[in-house]
């Protein structure tokens, strides 16, 4: 809805468009919109030119950039746990994706280790969508490489029976993007 300052009357309104979060002006007068995980470009009374729908995202804010294109901020829902991981996406003019997480270099430190402490076995989770490999290192704390694994799945089996008790850090690398998981585990003795 477009709303006359001095009176407040309403000059457009246009029910198809979805609950809007965040919008901004273009050099050229249409309007860019977002709202839950669609996108809208408007014309300058309000109808739709083109709309995007972002599956399992928010968009929590939408700005036209200098070069006529627009980027958006929000967050994604990720795995079964619907975990919130932040989100930064590049569109052109036609809402066609240019450029997403990933191009920008944005690190998240998406794992878990249950249970920590090790007391016999853990799982260590981490997001990967795509099936790329990752290599898993194991360090304690002098530094030695105590467990070396390779894996394309989402997760590594942490056994206790294989080290002695005490603090150790990993780090979990997938070898296509370069991209490093690095955090501490804990492994207790055995009763």
């Amino acid at each position: 809805m477009k709303i006359n300052k001095s009176t407040g009357d309403s000059i457009w309104s246009d029910k198809s468009v979805g609950t809007i979060s965040s919008f901004d002006f273009t050099a050229d007068g249409k309007i860019i919109a977002a709202g839950g995980g669609r996108m809208y470009l408007l014309n300058d009374t309000g109808g739709v030119i083109w709309y995007q729908y972002i599956f399992n995202t928010v968009i929590n804010c939408i700005r036209s950039t200098f070069d006529g294109d627009f980027i958006a901020a929000g967050y994604y829902y990720q795995g079964l746990s619907q975990q919130q991981l932040p989100m930064l996406l590049k569109t052109d003019s036609l809402g066609n994706f240019t450029a997403g997480i990933e191009d920008f270099n944005i690190q998240v430190q998406d794992y878990s280790i249950i249970p920590n402490p090790v007391t016999e076995q853990s799982q260590l989770l981490f997001g990967n969508a795509r099936g790329d490999e990752h290599e898993f290192m194991l360090f304690d704390l002098t530094g030695r490489v105590v467990e070396k694994q390779r894996t394309h799945g989402n997760n590594i089996t942490l056994t206790r029976s294989n080290h002695t008790a005490g603090m150790y850090i990993f780090q979990l690398q997938n070898t296509v993007t370069g991209e490093v998981i690095n955090g501490k585990v804990v492994m207790l003795a055995y009763r």
